[in-house]
């Protein structure tokens, strides 16, 4: 299995040009993690000289406490990713950042690359992008996802990301604009252009129907905003069927939208896939770490971060996690 630090890969010719840090088999030091959310705690976890921001319970507990803290993480994290004395550091700060998302952590982000122009931050700003999404922030990740496609032509690799991140969030957004840009890199067959149709067909196509469900949980109201999205690598055949692990629902998907069908043999059935659901207590963002098994080689994790948006939960930010 192989983390990615950044955003999903435009095109799997490219899966390890953009794996920025790579994997590593080596077992870490465990260590306590905290049990509530602060701030503080926050820091300190982000700090530790053996933190690991894409596996274990360090993962877990960072990306919650960006989703249940929000805008109050923001001086804080801001601080250390200033103050920061190694790279590891800085960059779990504007990581953190950009799961947080909302107009202050993009104020510090948009800031801290104004400042170093470092792309990786600007592969995170592009991802947090879609937690605000005004006119303007659509317009900026038009023009970065063209400017990086025009640097990644020569091997830029840090380009690509951003490319890729920018991509994926005017995915998200569905921004309409991108269309004559995409079609153009098509027909250029340019930085991974399957990926890049794949996400032209997902933007000209809308968002997907998802049905009504009895007794709609919150968690399920998630999982739903995360379907309508589209749930992304699914394959590409008309018909879908993901058997929900550890529930007896299976979600069909169709040209026509998402049904869904129950079967208690469910749990033991493939494809399957997996919904970890976190919501903040104030009932305004949400996390879903997702899981899609299609075979021992054909697995990935994906993070979608969520905002409620009066009373419906809209996916804002897509991230791959990982790839086996």
């Amino acid at each position: 299995m192989v983390p990615f630090r950044g955003v999903q890969p435009i095109g799997l010719g490219l899966v390890f040009l953009l794996v920025a840090g790579c994997a590593t088999d080596h077992a870490r030091p465990s260590h306590k993690v905290p049990s509530t959310y602060s701030p503080e705690l926050l820091a300190e976890v982000l700090g530790q000289e053996d933190f690991d921001f894409w596996f274990g319970p360090d993962e877990s507990y960072v990306k919650r406490s960006a989703i249940e803290l929000g805008d109050e993480a923001v001086p804080s994290i801001a601080e250390m990713l200033h103050n920061a004395s190694n790279d590891e550091t800085r960059r779990n700060a504007y990581i953190a950042l950009a799961y947080i998302g909302g107009p202050k952590a993009v104020e510090v982000l948009r800031d801290y690359y104004s400042k170093t122009g470092d792309v990786d931050v600007l592969v995170e700003l592009c991802f947090a992008l879609g937690s605000t999404g005004t006119t303007e922030d659509r317009q900026y990740l038009l023009e970065t996802m063209e400017q990086q496609t025009r640097n990644a032509r020569s091997t830029n690799f840090g380009a690509r990301r951003a490319a890729s991140s920018a991509l994926y969030t005017l995915d998200v957004l569905r921004e309409q604009r991108a269309i004559p840009t995409l079609e153009e890199m098509v027909r250029l067959q340019g930085l991974g252009p399957n990926e890049v149709n794949r996400v032209l067909q997902s933007i000209e196509h809308g968002y997907w129907s998802v049905p009504m469900l009895a007794n709609c949980m919150e968690r399920d109201k998630v999982i739903l905003a995360v379907l309508r999205s589209g749930l992304d690598n699914s394959p590409d055949a008309e018909t879908v069927h993901l058997h929900e692990l550890d529930s007896n629902r299976t979600w069909i998907r169709s040209p026509d939208g998402w049904d869904v069908a129950y079967d208690e043999e469910n749990a033991k059935r493939k494809p399957w896939v997996q919904f970890d659901v976190f919501i903040s207590s104030d009932g305004q963002r949400a996390i879903c770490d997702t899981t899609q098994y299609y075979g021992p080689r054909a697995a990935r994790g994906y993070d979608y971060v969520l905002r409620r948006d009066a009373n419906e939960w809209k996916v804002v930010g897509l991230r791959m996690g990982w790839v086996s």
